[in-house]
């Protein structure tokens, strides 16, 4: 009879551990700040709230910049379709290293925010070493709390639209 009672109490701790663990890592990945855009449109209301909410000082940018982010999706310039790419950053004070996972590239640079000025038109950009005259996919321009999007060095490139994870 003892037996019995203490094989049933293992059993019920078990189930308990197991569901315990498995709502830990259901919570891990809901809770990982994972946002799923699909349509031009979903990308589109993203960038609206972030251009109304953004640092301002150099120093806010700076420090919400540290950490992991997930690329949403990618505008189009010129025909404002949407695109879907599987890009991660992981930035720290010093490097941003990019991963693009459907490639397999890897991709480290430094990286310092510069001001820039031109006509009335000021804001803060992310210079970064990347190849290229466009610097689309780590060029930003725009910063707030939860995403960060930026077009590179030319205006009507590809909108690359960011969404932080920690």
């Amino acid at each position: 009879m003892n037996n019995k009672i203490i094989n049933i109490s293992l059993q019920v701790l078990i189930i308990i551990a197991a569901s315990l663990i498995m709502s830990c890592n259901q919570d891990d990945t809901s809770t990982g700040n994972a946002i799923e855009i699909n349509t031009i449109e979903e990308l589109e209301e993203i960038i609206t709230s972030c251009s109304g909410s953004e640092f301002q000082t150099k120093e806010e940018i700076e420090n919400n910049l540290i950490g992991e982010w997930k690329l949403l999706g990618i505008r189009s310039g010129w025909v404002n379709q949407f695109e879907k790419s599987n890009i991660t950053l992981k930035i720290n004070d010093e490097l941003i290293v990019l991963n693009n996972n459907d490639t397999g590239e890897i991709f480290e640079t430094t990286w310092k925010l510069s001001f820039i000025e031109v006509n009335t038109y000021q804001y803060y950009y992310l210079e970064t070493s990347e190849d290229g005259f466009n610097n689309s996919r780590l060029g930003m321009q725009t910063f707030c709390e939860k995403f960060m999007y930026g077009t590179g060095l030319v205006d009507d490139g590809n909108t690359y639209v960011y969404h932080k994870m920690d």
